[in-house]
């Protein structure tokens, strides 16, 4: 079986951990297609010192590009344009940031799946230390020329409650994951389908080249499909059939009943 996607994370190394993580981020993997990975960042003194790999995930094309997001809630006030947070954010002017709608619906201009720019407090602007205000383009954030809001926030239509989250990647985190190829087991069965008990096809693996992503299966039960994802069930790796190749077994009996088999 000719395989894709088998890739793994194997480590993350932490360039620059940034800074102003005042509640610990997010990892997000942006591209590779991979999935079922968990990253777990170690932060200390607001910087981002390194990030664990807890599970690997599985079924990666390539290396995906690393981001750190943080998210704060906040309560949106229409008298003076602002974003309260619970707390000092420590969000920089000029800071990229985006809004989430967990319940009820922002204030007019804002929207959602929309990049905005951060102004923070200054002795100048009279702004609070949890308080900044939301610019549309850098160019305004740096003159502070911000956002008026135009309506009240509106409660959700069940409970009258707003829960609003900002969210940034732009803290100056740069993460570099490393990957590696996934290993299976000679030995091992290698099926395909939704579990070990619910399958298509299985077989055991007699062979597994990581470098060419190429292994080798005695055929069991059931026929392997192109395109479709195949498990180890033992190592829990993962690929994609890419192409296969079939080599038929035939087997001629002697007269003294001694079997060969010829491939």
């Amino acid at each position: 079986l000719q395989l894709v996607r088998t890739q793994i994370i194997d480590y993350l190394d932490v360039v620059n951990g940034g800074a102003n993580f005042v509640s610990t981020p997010e990892i997000v993997l942006v591209g590779g297609q991979g999935s079922l990975f968990n990253l777990e960042p170690i932060v200390l003194n607001e910087v981002i010192q390194s990030v664990e790999v807890n599970n690997p995930g599985r079924g990666f094309t390539s290396s995906p590009t690393v981001q750190a997001r943080v998210s704060h809630s906040f309560v949106a006030l229409n008298s003076n344009s602002t974003l309260n947070f619970p707390y000092n954010a420590k969000i920089p002017s000029g800071t990229q940031v985006t809004l989430v709608e967990t319940a009820g619906q922002l204030p007019a201009p804002l929207a959602v799946n929309t990049t905005y720019y951060a102004v923070a407090s200054t002795l100048a602007n009279g702004l609070a230390s949890n308080q900044i205000k939301l610019a549309t383009s850098l160019a305004n954030a740096n003159t502070e020329t911000t956002i008026a809001f135009t309506s009240q926030p509106i409660g959700d239509p069940t409970t009258g409650q707003t829960y609003f989250t900002l969210q940034s990647t732009d803290l100056g985190d740069n993460i570099i994951a490393y990957m590696k190829p996934a290993e299976f087991s000679v030995g091992e069965r290698i099926y395909q389908g939704a579990s070990t008990t619910s399958y298509t096809a299985y077989g055991v693996i007699k062979n597994w080249d990581p470098s060419g992503r190429v292994v080798s299966v005695e055929l069991i039960e059931g026929d392997f499909v192109v395109g479709e994802p195949v498990f180890g069930e033992e190592t829990a790796a993962f690929g994609q059939i890419h192409a296969f190749d079939r080599a038929d077994a035939e087997f001629v009996v002697s007269p003294i009943s001694t079997s060969s088999a010829n491939w």
